[in-house]
């Protein structure tokens, strides 16, 4: 599950991925259509690539496809703090953005 949940926060970032050629041209057309635009964002870009963004994105996510609710408060905080550290937005924005990266 880790190297899937891996790739996907790969391609939400434009993916770099060692897959096959053919894959990777999959993957850049699909990111397009699939991608919020606002993902495109440099700055949700580097938001995104932090390692502790990422690895709490991922434990939300593990908890959502296992049934969970997929929120965990200490969590939350540490995005949302993180994500107004980086881009200087007001914390309630933060709340999409961690919704769709982790749906």
């Amino acid at each position: 599950m880790e190297s899937t949940l891996d790739q996907t926060l790969d391609r939400l970032r434009g993916g770099k991925i060692d897959d096959s050629w053919w894959r990777k041209i999959l993957d850049q057309l699909g990111h397009q259509y699939i991608v919020p635009d606002f993902l495109n964002n440099p700055v949700l870009q580097g938001w995104l690539t932090d390692p502790q963004v990422a690895d709490d994105l991922k434990v939300l996510a593990k908890a959502l496809i296992m049934g969970g609710a997929g929120s965990d408060t200490e969590i939350h905080t540490r995005l949302v703090q993180s994500y107004t550290s980086q881009t200087g937005e007001v914390g309630h924005l933060a709340d999409e953005s961690i919704d769709i990266t982790v749906a």
